[in-house]
């Protein structure tokens, strides 16, 4: 079982035990405001997407920082990894946490 720690910022990355940036690790678009249907730039067959499928856990620490549509973005490639388009679950199956101080927006 893996557990992913992210984060929207690379100092707060900095704080969690093996975290990274959120856009690091998704590979999210950084023109994510100018895409209509935004999606990471994850292949079904990559390493990453390997990855992916194996996580059960996803704590996103900050994520009142990130663009709505990173929300999106990561939604739409969880549902094409998992291919899970039919029973439409939420990110795939997989748990996300989100965390911050939703009152710094």
């Amino acid at each position: 079982m893996i557990a992913l720690a992210v984060a929207s910022s690379g100092i707060t990355a900095t704080l969690l035990t093996g975290g990274r940036t959120a856009f690091s690790v998704f590979k999210l678009p950084l023109n994510l405001s100018c895409v209509e249907n935004p999606i990471c730039n994850i292949s079904r067959n990559s390493d990453k997407a390997k990855v992916l499928r194996m996580c059960k856990l996803i704590v996103w620490d900050e994520c009142t920082m990130a663009h709505k549509f990173a929300l999106e973005a990561l939604n739409a490639t969880m549902k094409d990894i998992f291919d899970i388009f039919q029973n439409d679950k939420c990110m795939g199956g997989v748990i996300l946490v989100l965390s911050g101080d939703f009152r710094q927006t």
